[in-house]
């Protein structure tokens, strides 16, 4: 009895339509290292800009599965800064998709020579408001920062800053002892 055996090549056929996609980006796509998801968003993006459509769905499934997602959005981003593409489009759905789940997180980082990194929304020019009338020592105030509709409270900040990595949280103080700086020299000049 004679066994032969074929050597069979399997190729993962895609849904999405690549030939609304730049061939050339295609290539340095496949080549880039990304994860499959990640690529399948970065193609859907690149063809959406083409023809004005979003990836929003996917780009939440992302935002709600956490510190991966989160991983997934910024390899996303930096591939696309990388490339040349514009990453409003990106920024924009992320941004809804934190806003849904009330993180208080946004994908920033994306303009010239900065990294990109998922962090605490930037607050809006005039701050915070606090709802009690005392200073800094007033322990019965309770900071509520309201951004873009969207509010949260010391409560919700001590989960979303505990959830960080180390290195976060020493960047996130640092940028805040920055600000206060900042805010005092403001104030002194007045």
């Amino acid at each position: 009895m004679k066994t032969t055996t074929t050597k069979t090549t399997t190729k993962v056929q895609s849904s999405l339509p690549m030939h609304l996609m730049d061939n050339e980006k295609f290539r340095a796509l496949e080549k880039s290292g990304l994860k499959l998801i990640e690529r399948e968003i970065v193609a859907i993006h690149l063809m959406l800009n083409n023809l004005g459509g979003s990836a929003q769905s996917k780009v939440s499934i992302l935002c709600d599965t956490g510190k991966q997602g989160h991983t997934s959005i910024i390899s996303i981003a930096s591939w696309l800064k990388t490339q040349g593409e514009d990453t409003a489009t990106l920024k924009v759905q992320v941004n809804r998709a934190m806003s849904k789940l009330n993180t208080g997180l946004s994908l920033q980082g994306l303009g010239k020579d900065q990294i990109p990194f998922i962090g605490p929304k930037q607050a809006p020019k005039g701050g915070a408001s606090g709802e009690g009338e005392g200073g800094e020592g007033d322990t019965d105030t309770t900071l509520v920062v309201q951004y873009d509709n969207d509010s949260f409270d010391q409560d919700s900040f001590d989960i979303i800053f505990n959830d960080w990595d180390t290195e976060t949280q020493a960047y996130f103080i640092e940028h805040c002892i920055k600000l206060k700086a900042k805010a005092l020299k403001a104030q002194a000049k007045k």
